[in-house]
């Protein structure tokens, strides 16, 4: 019986404490979030992820992200939940600089310095 994570292949998979594989959801840890997709089982690195009608990222160890990113040359704001932002507006605590975010595609622009 498995439990836990394994890798099968270049597979990251996860079973719980009764030996079921976790599909379309989240693996909380003591320091970090995965999650495992919907089909496969397989954990998601350096992808979105879209659950309930929310859009997650993952960074490449499989960790949910949250706070401002940079993500393929662009920001990207994943609240304290990690769903990311689509509309509306964030100024970064540390830098005090602000930024705007498309309401489809979630992509940040940089609005003041």
């Amino acid at each position: 019986m498995v439990r836990g994570q394994i890798t099968v292949g270049q597979d990251t998979l996860y079973f719980d404490d009764n030996n079921h594989q976790i599909k379309d959801d989240f693996v909380y840890e003591s320091d970090s979030v995965h999650y495992f997709n919907g089909t496969t089982g397989s954990e998601i690195k350096q992808d979105y992820a879209f659950h309930d009608g929310k859009w997650y990222y993952f960074d490449e160890l499989g960790r949910m992200v949250t706070g401002l990113q940079r993500i393929n040359g662009e920001y990207r704001y994943f609240d304290a939940n990690g769903v990311q932002l689509k509309g509306g507006t964030v100024t970064d605590s540390l830098t005090h600089k602000t930024y705007t975010f498309d309401t489809q595609s979630g992509g940040g622009t940089l609005v003041t310095i």
